[in-house]
């Protein structure tokens, strides 16, 4: 009589943090959201009101929460707008590998942040430091959105059939953003408060977009 032995398992490549196998993107995409969600959230902690106020002292102790309701909301757009593009990269992205996993914690890392650079612009504003710090970070936070577009499409990571045109015309729209910026860091080496107002145009960065897709065709024509 003979013993019938068990199944060996069916040995699995494992995804390391710098190489390995592809696999699908769902895991990676839940923790993006959650994190992106966290980081929203953390805003609302700078917002305090002090203890034991009269009635008639609790409105202009509201009053003076004013920059820090700003800069929140400022804050909550930014993160709202970085997590619709998150979103919109991984439409295109059916699968990950151990560099794009890298990149998206780059990026998943400045969205995090950006909570502080938050509050200190809110209690400091009008100061270079405080301009630089929170540029500097959605400078980051813009870079790192750009190159996980890059690596996904450089590693062969998104939906098979993309037109090789919307790839470029998608990196040079999200290196908008970090330009403007950018420059908004030289600005406020002259006039912090000037500075925070150029923020503005990243609403309107066609003419860096466009500007930054011709550089990117030429320089793949060549």
């Amino acid at each position: 009589m003979t013993t019938e032995s068990a199944p060996t398992p069916e040995r699995r490549d494992h995804l390391t943090i710098f190489g390995g196998r592809s696999e699908g993107s769902g895991r990676v995409e839940a923790f993006s959201d959650g994190v992106f969600a966290i980081a929203i959230t953390l805003l609302v902690l700078g917002l305090t009101i002090p203890s034991g106020l009269s009635d008639g002292e609790v409105w202009p102790a509201i009053r003076e929460q004013g920059p820090k309701f700003l800069s929140a909301g400022i804050s909550f757009a930014v993160i709202g707008l970085y997590w619709g593009s998150h979103h919109h990269t991984f439409r295109y992205v059916e699968r990950v590998d151990g560099p794009l996993m890298v990149v998206n914690l780059a990026h998943l890392a400045t969205i995090v942040f950006l909570p502080f650079p938050t509050l200190v612009l809110a209690e400091y504003g009008d100061t270079f430091t405080a301009v630089t710090l929170y540029a500097a970070t959605l400078t980051v936070t813009g870079l790192t959105a750009a190159i996980l577009w890059a690596v996904a499409c450089t590693r062969h990571l998104t939906v098979d059939g993309l037109d090789r045109d919307m790839m470029v015309d998608r990196l040079a729209g999200l290196c908008g953003t970090p330009v403007i910026f950018s420059v908004s860091i030289g600005v406020a080496t002259v006039n912090p408060t000037v500075a925070m107002f150029t923020w503005a145009a990243s609403a309107w960065d066609r003419p860096i977009t466009a500007a930054v897709s011709w550089v990117l065709r030429r320089s793949r024509n060549h």
